[in-house]
């Protein structure tokens, strides 16, 4: 394992004919343990390695391990004499590349480098467009579970609404598969995926990862997301990853401006109920106490709003309720037309286009007269 050269930055080279590039992951392994795994790489080879663990909420981090290159090409390392990891670091400092400690460590046993190993093959799924994916078999095998499931054409639709299902082609799914679309007029059509929009085919692969991370609980790190997610589509996944109960992150690097928008970073789970819904404070208290089952069309309306729910998940909710949340008719049109096509609006928001729409629709009415 070695730094590559293309990868560094620019400025790097400038300044040193052999840089180091650093990398930290920080995450909570399945064993509950929180980690911070450090990683030094020049072209060489690996030249720093420690990993760390945190036993109490903001105390400091522990050190499991630590290992360091000198210049002379010895090798500088210590280890807790608690996780019996000291006894076993000889054996693997002789030479110039020592490989990753951690994933030794793991093979003789030691219970925090396999959470640490596991974490990393099992959770992690760095990710890039990549332009091979038809071509790439045994990764087509692992995503065809997940584009034969139901759920996976909800996440997929958010590029576009008039998608109402597919018909996958299982030898060639990236290319072959059928996207079938309905039309205003009630008309459905199909076409193959390779015929369709650049943006469609990219976001068919990417809503892949998408329910990775909410489905199964995977840590995706996606580069090169400027070329499929437009702003609008960035608030449509965002709301859904954020508006869904998982443990999984989906974690991207972007160039525009415009996907940082601070109303969807917000931090919604530290707002309180109100400012999310605009109902008052007593509302949640006779909820929690079971005491609101009959609560009315607007009011349960907000709710669904300030949970950030889908329009789908919404009509669900709705049969629960006293309410017949009828679909084509109004306000619920309305409702839907707004959910589906601002999904994860925030209430003000929300009610701001409803007010619009009220007011275009008194004007078409004045006019008429």
């Amino acid at each position: 394992m070695k730094s590559v050269r293309p990868y560094v930055n620019a400025a790097s080279l400038n300044d040193e004919k052999n840089p180091v590039q650093k990398f930290e992951l920080c995450f909570r392994a399945d064993n509950g343990r929180v980690y911070v795994y450090h990683l030094h790489l020049d072209e060489s080879g690996i030249v720093y390695e420690e990993l760390q663990t945190f036993k109490k909420k903001n105390a400091a981090a522990s050190s499991l391990f630590k290992v360091e290159k000198q210049k002379g090409g010895t090798w500088l390392a210590s280890a807790k004499e608690a996780t019996g990891l000291s006894k076993r670091m000889d054996k693997f400092l002789a030479g110039d590349s020592i490989g990753l400690l951690v994933a030794k460590f793991a093979l003789l046993g030691d219970e925090d480098a396999l959470a640490v190993v596991e974490w990393m093959t099992e959770k992690l799924y760095p990710e890039s467009l990549a332009s091979d994916t038809a071509d790439d078999v045994i990764r087509q095998d692992a995503d065809l579970r997940i584009l034969d499931d139901e759920k996976y054409l909800e996440i997929f639709r958010m590029v576009d609404y008039s998608i109402c299902g597919i018909e996958l082609d299982k030898e060639k799914p990236y290319s072959k598969t059928t996207i079938i679309r309905k039309g205003e007029n009630g008309n459905y059509f199909r076409r193959e995926l390779q015929m369709d929009s650049t943006g469609v085919r990219e976001f068919f692969a990417w809503a892949v990862h998408i329910f990775r991370v909410v489905y199964e609980n995977k840590v995706v790190f996606a580069d090169e997301m400027d070329r499929v997610l437009n702003p609008i589509l960035s608030d449509r996944v965002i709301a859904f990853v954020n508006g869904a109960e998982h443990n999984g992150q989906f974690i991207f690097s972007t160039h525009n401006v415009l996907h940082l928008d601070l109303k969807t970073f917000d931090g919604e789970h530290t707002q309180c109920p109100h400012s999310r819904t605009l109902l008052h404070k007593n509302y949640y208290s006779s909820i929690k106490n079971d005491k609101k089952n009959d609560m009315k069309e607007k009011t349960l309306m907000a709710i669904c709003v300030g949970m950030k729910l889908n329009s789908r998940l919404t009509q669900e909710l709705f049969k629960k309720s006293v309410n017949n949340y009828q679909v084509y008719v109004d306000p619920y049109e309305t409702y839907t037309l707004i959910m589906e096509q601002f999904p994860g609006l925030p209430i003000d928001d929300f009610n701001e286009i409803l007010s619009r729409k009220r007011s275009f629709f008194m004007l078409i009415f004045e006019k008429c007269k």
